[in-house]
């Protein structure tokens, strides 16, 4: 049995809410964003904050070079640069058939998938009638894509899913160049992300959807909103799961350096769970539990929503 790690209330942080995180490798720098807003933290300071316009959700990347990607912008926070990826954009509504036409600007960003190393991102869209009174709608092209770009030149690199009916593409994780999301909301797709060597299969599993990424090839996410599981990546084969049923999975994520899983569930509770599928801690909260998050250092983030929307701070002792 390994030892237990305890969880120990360090700040409340009532400046710079956001339910989405992202961390520098080194520890000391992090990031916080809700719809169209980003939060620069120095420790426990907010440093510098952005608005984002057309942000809904997406993940948050520091990369090695000194950048911030979040959805289609770049940000130096050194400098307070922010360069926004416009031409990605113009490039919504490219391959579609000559029967569907659209505008790219009929499209909006539901949410974006960065990396640090590869020159691409993954962008969920959808289609975003007119707000214009008495505006004529021309638009009979596909309600939903799927869509890699070249991040640099945004240039198209393929067409991963699209769909006429209206049913979103959410839950975007990479893990081993194979994308998983999620269909309809909670059939899980697995499949490469360009045409690199990996047979191209297409992988689909029921009630289950990917919340955090293990290490290489390897996902968590629930099944039926109250298991937690772990699979992988590229089969969607299950390599284990926590031996405990929630009521409800609200989120989840990994500390590499501890090996630690850290779960949100049943609303307002905060869980620790080792590796060994043991669990370590349990933590009843003030209010809903948003979001969470964990860097390189022995701290984890939880966006509780209430009276007042707080981050509240654990460290792992």
């Amino acid at each position: 049995m390994m030892e237990k790690k305890k969880l120990t209330a360090v700040k409340k942080l009532r400046d710079g809410y956001g339910n989405i995180f992202g961390f520098h490798i080194d520890g000391r720098y992090w990031a916080s964003a809700s719809a169209g807003l980003l939060y620069i933290w120095d420790e426990f300071s907010v440093n510098k904050s952005y608005e984002i316009p057309g942000y809904e959700r997406g993940n948050i990347v520091f990369t090695k070079n000194g950048l911030i990607r979040i959805g289609l912008f770049e940000l130096d926070y050194r400098n307070g640069e922010k360069k926004y990826h416009h031409h990605i954009v113009e490039n919504f509504a490219l391959q579609l058939g000559r029967h569907a036409p659209a505008h790219f600007s009929q499209y909006s960003i539901r949410e974006v998938l960065n990396f640090d190393d590869e020159d691409m991102l993954v962008a969920a869209i959808a289609y975003q009638p007119s707000k214009l009174l008495g505006a004529k709608n021309n638009f009979s092209g596909p309600t939903n894509r799927l869509m890699v770009f070249k991040r640099s030149s945004g240039e198209l690199l393929h067409v991963l899913a699209e769909n006429y009916e209206r049913i979103s593409y959410a839950n975007l994780i990479s893990s081993a160049n194979i994308l998983c999301y999620t269909f309809d909301d909670d059939r899980c797709i697995s499949l490469p992300l360009l045409n690199s060597g990996i047979t191209k299969v297409r992988n689909e599993l029921g009630q289950f959807v990917p919340f955090a990424k293990h290490g290489n090839n390897i996902i968590s996410g629930s099944y039926n909103n109250n298991i937690i599981q772990f699979r992988e990546a590229v089969s969607l084969k299950l390599t284990g799961q926590l031996s405990f049923k929630f009521e409800e999975v609200n989120a989840i994520c990994y500390n590499e350096q501890h090996a630690l899983n850290f779960v949100a569930c049943n609303s307002n509770l905060l869980q620790c769970w080792n590796i060994n599928n043991e669990i370590n801690d349990t933590l009843q909260l003030s209010g809903t539990i948003e979001g969470v998050g964990t860097g390189k250092q022995n701290f984890c983030m939880a966006a509780v929503a209430g009276q007042e929307n707080i981050i509240e701070v654990f460290s792992i002792n």
